[in-house]
């Protein structure tokens, strides 16, 4: 799969996404019938709000998507090496999109980024939902 290439990978409307993070105003809805609204992109930017005048996060526009540094985030520290951003919001990395490998898998209301970066030796597996039911929760597993 090439990079800015979409591929569907099944009848969900699922697809998947190399290099998501150089993709312009791609972002994705978490929501659930109990009411929780969630937006998250591919370098885990967004809101979580339970209504227009409940945010649990500062609330964003399309714009704050891709420009504001408020995220959600998960850091590893490898002895001998700056920390590494699993969602790829470090300043070395911000520097240097093409220093980590990053593909992504979505289909309705769930993400999944992977990145995988070789001179720091680590590859996280980040899946974003929110799971249906009554609950208003937004579950991120991180995987390294």
């Amino acid at each position: 799969m090439d990079r800015d290439t979409w591929q569907f990978t099944g009848d969900d409307a699922s697809f998947a996404l190399r290099s998501p993070h150089l993709t312009r105003y791609l972002y994705f809805p978490l929501v659930n019938e109990a009411g929780m609204m969630s937006v998250v992109t591919p370098t885990l930017h967004g809101d979580a709000k339970t209504g227009q005048n409940e945010f649990l996060t500062l609330p964003v526009s399309v714009e704050d998507l891709h420009e504001n540094r408020a995220a959600r985030n998960f850091w590893a520290a490898v002895e001998g090496r700056a920390p590494w951003s699993a969602t790829g919001n470090s300043s070395w990395q911000l520097a240097d999109p093409a220093a980590d490998s990053v593909a992504l898998e979505a289909g309705l209301l769930w993400q999944r980024v992977t990145r995988e970066n070789p001179l720091v030796g680590l590859r996280a597996d980040i899946l974003s939902f929110v799971p249906a039911g009554p609950d208003r929760v937004e579950l991120m597993q991180v995987t390294l």
